[in-house]
């Protein structure tokens, strides 16, 4: 059994600011019966490590699922401006008690030979 499921996530970022400078964004992520607004600050000497990786905390606000509509045209009355939406399509396999998110042509390979063994 396949089922195909959507995860988006738009990034969102104040015009006064430069997203490459700060990193500084809003987040509104939705999937299946899951929604969060996530709030990232902006960066600074504190925020990296020695190996150029930004570590800062982060406000995550869950959202009810039926609200992201709502949630998406907040920012927009605020001035801000969309930087990327990334819509993801990764699939579901349900084959008795496994399960096996497909996000590859070698995945689905894995998967068929399951399903022989399987079968």
């Amino acid at each position: 059994m396949l089922a195909k499921i959507l995860k988006l996530t738009l990034i969102i970022n104040r015009q006064d600011v430069d997203f490459m400078q700060t990193v500084e964004c809003l987040r509104i992520r939705q999937r299946d019966n899951f929604a969060e607004i996530t709030y990232k600050p902006p960066t600074n000497q504190h925020t990296h490590t020695e190996n150029k990786i930004i570590i800062k905390p982060e406000t995550n606000l869950p959202i009810n699922p039926k609200n992201t509509t709502t949630a998406k045209q907040l920012p927009a009355n605020l001035g801000m401006m969309k930087l990327v939406e990334v819509n993801k399509f990764p699939r579901i396999c349900k084959c008795r008690q496994y399960e096996t998110r497909l996000r590859s042509l070698k995945k689905k390979l894995v998967l068929k030979t399951l399903q022989n063994i399987l079968n």
